[in-house]
């Protein structure tokens, strides 16, 4: 049996730290990333009931959807096993661990058997090409080789209720393709926000989330989060969104 010491006893590049709760990521491939802490303050999950966050990781955007909305019931699916273990660990020192399930499982194979559907299905993909947007973002190990976008898609829509959310956080080139792909799949764009870290730069993630066999068109909302004022100083969008967590 794997066990973990207390918080207090790992090193401090094995914690992460919001202001209430705390993540271990000692044995990740992915560590707490940027990224994940956008998808997860960004995505609507206010009025969901059913949840899947696909790719888990250490639970933390599973953990950040729980202090959100603390009525909905969480699965969190990962195919690593250390990854499950130490998600398992960080959901179990929050409140709401009761509302969030871990489980070792490919996605693909977790579609086919699961009799399960979901309001909202969020996804941080540890599978593309691109650069990160911070030097603290973990990049080593995002390349399309365990998930393909289009397996992605199919497991989604086998899994999504109809009229369902799914969310995504992609680099800018890679949402392109995949918003056009995800037509195919009955995906219709609701809402996305392009991410910058400057003013200046270009924009380097976009935020993307999905309705799933809507019977009415919708307008798309798109918006803008430029993350850093200058170097060092974050923009008033960017502390309103991770506000209560960062």
């Amino acid at each position: 049996m794997v066990t973990f010491a207390s918080l207090k006893d790992q090193k401090v590049e094995d914690i992460f730290k919001f202001k209430t709760f705390s993540i271990l990521q000692k044995d990740n491939s992915i560590k707490v990333n940027q990224d994940g802490i956008l998808l997860g303050t960004w995505v609507d999950v206010e009025s969901d009931k059913t949840i899947l966050d696909i790719g888990t990781g250490t639970g933390v955007i599973a953990i950040i959807v729980a202090k959100r909305n603390s009525e909905a019931d969480i699965d969190a699916i990962d195919i690593d096993e250390l990854a499950c273990l130490e998600a398992t660990h960080n959901v179990e020192q929050i409140e709401a661990n009761d509302k969030i399930n871990i489980i070792q499982q490919s996605i693909q194979d977790f579609s086919k058997i699961s009799n399960k559907t979901y309001d909202h299905i969020i996804c941080n993909p540890p599978f593309f090409s691109g650069g990160a947007i911070s030097e603290n973002a973990s990049s080593g190990f995002r390349q399309t080789v365990k998930l393909g976008h289009g397996e992605l898609l199919l497991s989604v829509t086998r899994l999504l209720k109809e009229g369902g959310t799914f969310s995504i956080i992609l680099p800018f080139v890679d949402s392109l393709r995949f918003t056009e792909l995800a037509s195919g799949y009955k995906l219709q764009i609701l809402k996305k926000c392009q991410i910058k870290k400057t003013e200046e730069s270009s924009i380097q993630r976009v935020l993307l989330s999905f309705a799933y066999k809507t019977k009415h068109q919708q307008s798309e909302d798109i918006s803008q989060l430029v993350i850093e004022e200058s170097p060092g100083c974050h923009t008033k969008g960017y502390q309103d969104l991770l506000k209560g967590f960062l």
